[in-house]
């Protein structure tokens, strides 16, 4: 990552007041750092894997707008759409969680003023975390195997994803990214954030659905890539896909595989649709695979 993608650079846009805060921390928690909260009328609150650290730094009202604007390079208005979002992708894929009052209009957010919090998240980016499980997602035949990844929040699903892709683009698969939350490639400005390989296209800030069906339409790829589904219109979109004999590699929040069959993607798990389901958990560290199952809920690995 560039020096001025990185979480550190990224602090710097902070007001000098704020800046400080990295004085809390040494060079190892540092690099442990993976979020900070700046909430108006507390003190802002580092957390990562050094559990959490509340500095002395209070934030006002006015303190809070200052931050949304310095982050924003003074152009909150440019980032309207990803603001009615709740969050605004910076440059290097590191994410900025903003809450507020919001502004509706025939029931759809339009605005967001009078900032209450921030949550700025670092983006990892672990080259390689994918090769563990890459001898289980492809055939004999070298063929892709539909596969699920499956674990609760904050195990290193998108983690997982983003380095799958990239080892996959680079062995020759043809790759469409639909990446809904801007999390997976952290497309900025037109250029990754992150490295997803040279044969992946990225469609960013689009609604799976409809991102899945234009890039079959469109890019004609060997796989699509998608994160966290959960509606019915995904698992349509999803079937369509394969129909149309693309592979699918995307994730769902979950921690067995009886849960799935009771869950919103059910329809996609009773047509077998995936052909591997990769779980992860945080123990003994986050990203640990924990079994990996066939199509039939058999398990292959764990």
């Amino acid at each position: 990552m560039k020096k001025e993608d990185s979480f550190e650079a990224l602090i710097e846009k902070l007001p000098e007041d704020y800046r400080r805060l990295l004085k809390y921390l040494g060079p190892e928690e540092t690099e442990l750092l993976e979020e900070i909260r700046i909430k108006a009328g507390e003190k802002i609150l580092l957390a990562g894997g050094f559990g959490e650290i509340v500095s002395d730094i209070e934030v006002s009202r006015e303190g809070i707008a200052s931050a949304v604007d310095s982050l924003l390079e003074h152009s909150v208005y440019a980032h309207m759409d990803e603001l009615c979002s709740g969050y605004v992708t910076a440059s290097g894929g590191h994410r900025i969680g903003i809450c507020g009052k919001a502004v509706s209009e025939n029931g759809r957010i339009k605005n967001i003023k009078d900032f209450s919090s921030l949550n700025i998240r670092r983006s990892r980016e672990i080259r390689g975390c994918g090769e563990k499980v890459k001898k289980y997602i492809i055939g004999r035949n070298g063929e892709f195997l539909n596969t699920l990844v499956v674990s609760p929040p904050k195990c290193g699903k998108t983690t997982l994803l983003r380095d799958i892709v990239r080892q996959l683009s680079e062995e020759g698969f043809r790759i469409s990214l639909v990446d809904e939350r801007s999390e997976i490639g952290a497309l900025y400005k037109g250029i990754p954030g992150h490295n997803v390989g040279m044969r992946t296209d990225i469609m960013d800030s689009c609604g799976k659905q409809e991102g899945i069906i234009l890039m079959v339409r469109s890019m004609s790829p060997d796989i699509v890539c998608t994160d966290e589904i959960g509606s019915p219109g995904d698992g349509e979109a999803i079937k369509e896909a394969v129909k149309s004999g693309v592979g699918i590699l995307t994730s769902v929040h979950g921690s067995e595989f009886e849960e799935l069959k009771n869950s919103k993607i059910s329809e996609l798990i009773r047509e077998r649709i995936f052909e591997r389901y990769i779980f992860l958990s945080a123990v003994p560290e986050v990203g640990t695979v924990s079994g990996i199952l066939d199509r039939d809920g058999k398990k292959i690995y764990g």
